[in-house]
């Protein structure tokens, strides 16, 4: 939680934290400032006092949305610092470098994104900085840390994604229940066949009505072979048809940036082969076992030797004796 930041800090000796990005790319910079329409900026938060956002003068009403204190680079003589510094980079550690000057912090963290050469680039010209500049590996963040914990807003927010994630899952299965298969099995609508790619482009569309951002995670809508293979993001050309396991893997995120919610249903249009059946009633025995042991601060490996011995006991392949084994 947000709330927790400052601690954070404290307990790492660091003085401030300066995120450099746009929400829709930075998590860290989505996560301090919200999904607000900006093309990118700093957001710095000295330990103890408020953070603030600085943009350029075109979104500073975009910026307001924040909620966040807006600066502008103007402020710092960004226009001024460009001709002098000719480099992107260089403007870039000088500006900071005013930013941060009023707080006079010994240790600073960094954090966002930017191409790799630049963020090295920049980190080499802060050795000269009068901080300490500090890049903390994402995992064991500062702000990594305290995202691991929601607030009720932040609560909210999830739920809110995945009431309209599973409206458009609704829409998916409407919208097959109510279409027709011919002799060979094969799905159509209003006298056209029903296909992969058909379906992905209805989903991007039922996604932007309901004002989902699904760019960020392509969506995968895999049959049949495909639907075997983990990850595999479906052929387009492939027609729906009857019977043929479908997995539907939807990963959509706030506009603008923000809290994803993560789903994946595996189904059948019509009738369920015997051996898919099997599969189901097996993985959802699964699933109930984990689920009736499940305890906090017991270590989740176990669960996952659970797993194995049961689907191992069944004659299937696991990562634990076939090494070679994906999913």
């Amino acid at each position: 939680m947000k709330e927790e930041i400052d601690r954070l800090m404290e307990e790492r000796g660091i003085d401030a934290l300066v995120v450099v990005g746009r929400p829709t790319t930075c998590r860290d910079m989505a996560y301090l400032c919200g999904p607000v329409k900006i093309t990118g900026g700093y957001v710095v938060k000295p330990r103890g006092g408020d953070a603030f956002l600085v943009v350029n003068l075109m979104e500073r009403d975009e910026a307001a949305q924040s909620g966040l204190k807006v600066r502008l680079l103007s402020e710092f003589g960004w226009e001024e610092v460009v001709k002098e510094k000719g480099s992107g980079v260089a403007a870039t550690a000088e500006i900071l470098c005013r930013i941060l000057e009023p707080f006079s912090p010994r240790r600073v963290a960094f954090y966002g994104q930017g191409a790799f050469g630049d963020v090295v680039a920049l980190a080499e010209l802060l050795k000269e900085a009068p901080f300490e500049a500090v890049f903390e590996q994402s995992g064991t963040s500062v702000l990594t840390l305290a995202r691991m914990r929601k607030d009720e807003d932040e609560i909210a927010r999830i739920k809110d994604v995945g009431r309209r994630a599973q409206e458009v899952f609704a829409r998916v299965v409407q919208f097959l229940s109510s279409c027709n298969a011919n002799k060979e099995g094969v799905l159509t609508k209003d006298g056209e066949v029903v296909t992969v790619g058909r379906m992905k482009r209805m989903i991007r569309m039922w996604s932007e009505e309901l004002d989902l951002d699904t760019s960020a995670e392509e969506v995968i809508f895999a049959q049949g072979y495909d639907a075997a293979v983990p990850h595999s993001r479906g052929t387009d050309s492939d027609s729906i048809k009857v019977g043929e396991t479908i997995v539907f893997d939807f990963c959509p995120c706030e506009r603008g940036g923000g809290y994803f919610f993560d789903m994946t249903r595996t189904f059948c249009v019509g009738e369920v082969r015997d051996e898919v059946a099997l599969v189901w009633r097996r993985v959802l025995e699964v699933q109930t076992r984990v689920l009736s042991e499940l305890e906090v601060g017991r270590p989740a490996c176990e669960f996952d030797q659970i797993c194995s011995s049961m689907f191992e006991e069944w004659g299937y392949p696991t990562l634990r004796k076939n090494p070679g084994t994906s999913s």
